[in-house]
């Protein structure tokens, strides 16, 4: 597993090489066996193809949308979700699934879990635009925010 320094070094080279970062050159540079990032990219073409429907898929979920009676936007119709069961031999098993956004307002558990994760992005919002003076009030309230 490379470490972050490892990876930003090897795309600020590719940066330097070809004037700009893009997907394809990182791609295209990363190709060789012996590329820095090569084992970060999935290169059996059936497998790629598999991961990319399975993105275009959530995708497809993610841009479905309703208006909400409280709301002047529209929100999206399914939401992420990560349950936990047992199998036959008490294991627990996790599986990701969608669902009905209507639902998951009314079940504790589940809208637990969606705010939660609504606290992490925008903490990462916060992370990531934090340099962006011109994005420092809205920073401001999403730290207050996330702290509660």
């Amino acid at each position: 597993m490379l470490n972050q320094r490892i990876i930003e070094k090897e795309l600020r080279r590719i940066q330097k090489k070809y004037g700009a970062l893009t997907p394809t050159v990182v791609v295209q540079e990363s190709q060789p066996e012996t590329a820095v990032l090569h084992h970060r990219f999935t290169w059996d073409d059936n497998e790629a193809a598999h991961q990319f429907r399975l993105w275009q898929a959530r995708q497809i979920v993610q841009v479905v949308r309703f208006l909400h009676p409280k709301m002047d936007t529209p929100v999206r119709s399914f939401q992420s979700v990560t349950l936990e069961t047992r199998d036959d031999d008490g294991q627990i098993q996790s599986a990701h699934i969608y669902v009905d956004t209507k639902q998951a307002f009314k079940n504790p558990a589940l809208r637990a879990q969606i705010l939660e994760r609504a606290h992490r992005e925008a903490a990462d919002y916060a992370v990531r635009y934090k340099s962006f003076i011109e994005l420092a009030e809205i920073i401001s309230v999403i730290e207050r925010v996330v702290k509660k």
